[in-house]
């Protein structure tokens, strides 16, 4: 069974849609012309909590990176951003949020 599958099993009260569904297109779309792995290799480096969730909103590292700086230009206007993290066990979708512009969410694992 795939992840998406997995994922879409546990929560079958949730409409869910495969990223290339276009049904999908409102909800966002895949970044696939920039080169993430400044932001892999940092992540890489970190130790996955199993008992928890941790979230962490800005990480100078993170954001020291060329990565940054071509997203904050190519996305947001050179606006100032954040780059964070999430980690950690996760099997189902319960917590979503809002925000009034764009958010780019990066899968490692």
């Amino acid at each position: 069974m795939s992840s998406f599958e997995y994922m879409k099993d546990l929560n079958k009260h949730v409409p869910f849609y495969h990223i290339e569904d276009s049904k999908f297109k409102p909800y966002g779309k895949a970044v696939n012309e920039y080169d993430f792995s400044e932001l892999e290799t940092y992540m890489d480096s970190l130790t996955i909590p199993q008992d928890q969730n941790v979230y962490v909103a800005s990480v100078t590292a993170m954001e020291n990176t060329i990565i940054k700086s071509q997203l904050q230009e190519g996305f947001y206007g050179d606006m100032p951003i954040q780059i964070g993290y999430c980690n950690g066990p996760n099997s189902t979708l319960n917590g979503l949020e809002y925000h009034k512009s764009s958010e780019i969410n990066i899968a490692i694992t």
